[in-house]
């Protein structure tokens, strides 16, 4: 299993921000504080489309579940990058599927846009006047372009600006997978790994991966270390 997979935040305390800032917004989510609809943009590998998805079961945790479903059960739409939902028939699902009765235990439908940008101008209106009409509904955006996202839908939402999170603050997280791969790296060592990838979340935990396969080859050898110090 690739480490983009083992190490795949599965929650939102596990995902790392790139500041103070988007922490304490989506940390509003979190609580079900904030049901505002909200719009992650920023650059690539930067964590849009894993943190959008998160979110829904985190907002929907803190109310009590409905005794109709079972099986932990969440009712998300999500419109991936490309589809043929993004064109005007995309709008009419949004509408027949939230205009049902919504089993989620927050009574809010929840709508995932990845890669938003892509949507034509007409569908963008039509999403911005479904917004309005639709307040039981959590619209929840991803985009590379904020400035291809038309400005009725940017004032209808709650903004969380995501760049790729400085090493820094990857190296919590970069420390628990090594120790966890039973691979040890210095600090200054771990920070100039972490720095040439600039951020990129793919990219780091690729770079972490190709670190521990080329020094583990040392563990469990005969004679050799538990552990192996870089």
């Amino acid at each position: 299993m690739s480490f983009e997979q083992k190490y795949h935040p599965t929650k939102l305390c596990e995902v790392v921000y790139p500041d103070a800032h988007s922490l304490r917004i989506i940390q509003g989510y979190e609580s079900a504080k904030q049901d505002r609809n909200l719009l992650l943009h920023g650059g690539w590998g930067s964590g849009k489309t894993t943190l959008a998805k998160l979110i829904p079961p985190a907002f929907d945790i803190n109310f009590p579940a409905s005794p109709l479903i079972s099986n932990g059960y969440l009712d998300v739409m999500f419109i991936a990058g490309g589809s043929t939902d993004r064109s005007n028939v995309g709008v009419k699902k949004i509408k027949d599927r939230t205009g049902n009765i919504c089993l989620n235990g927050s009574d809010k439908f929840y709508v995932i846009i990845d890669e938003a940008d892509m949507l034509s101008a007409q569908y963008q209106g039509a999403l911005k006047s479904l917004m309005t009409e639709r307040p039981h509904v959590l619209f929840i955006l991803t985009t590379n372009y904020i400035d291809k996202i038309d400005l009725g839908i940017r004032s209808r939402c709650e903004k969380v600006h995501l760049d790729p999170a400085p090493a820094e603050r990857w190296m919590d997280k970069a420390r628990l997978i090594l120790s966890q791969e039973k691979v040890i790296i210095t600090d200054q060592n771990l920070l100039a790994l972490l720095e040439a990838y600039k951020g990129d979340n793919r990219d780091i935990l690729g770079g972490l991966e190709e670190t521990v396969l080329q020094k583990k080859v040392l563990i469990g050898t005969k004679g050799g270390p538990s552990h192996v110090v870089v």
